[in-house]
């Protein structure tokens, strides 16, 4: 389920145009060491069943983080509206469906990193 929904993030921003006109193919699956602005990093902080009180159900959950960094906060809310547009609610047939969870701000000096936005997204399959 966790590589799905990994290979299922990566597949959709490198095939979304708004997201590879910013980043080209700077998506990653870690930290770069020499990052070369914008880029985006995704990855799985936690997997789980989806189950209700009333019955456990066959699909799985996974928690991804997509990290998105630029030179300037501008630059990366543009990014981030795209990224949204591009994963909230997509399902297909081996996806149960792809919602943001929430979306958090960050400001760093740790160099080489800038401005950036941390996305938290459910992945259900």
């Amino acid at each position: 389920m966790a590589e799905l929904a990994e290979s299922k993030i990566k597949s959709i921003l490198t095939s979304t145009t708004p997201v590879t006109n910013v980043v080209a193919n700077r998506i990653y699956g870690s930290l770069p060491t020499d990052p070369q602005f914008p880029f985006l990093v995704f990855t799985r902080t936690d997997t789980g069943s989806y189950n209700t009180l009333q019955e456990a159900h066959a699909f799985q959950r996974a928690e991804i983080t997509i990290s998105i960094w630029a030179d300037d906060f501008p630059t990366v809310f543009d990014l981030a509206n795209k990224v949204l547009s591009a994963l909230n609610g997509y399902r297909d047939s081996t996806c149960q469906g792809i919602f943001l969870v929430r979306q958090v701000t960050i400001q760093t000096d740790l160099e080489p990193l800038k401005a950036g936005v941390n996305q938290i997204w459910n992945v259900y399959a």
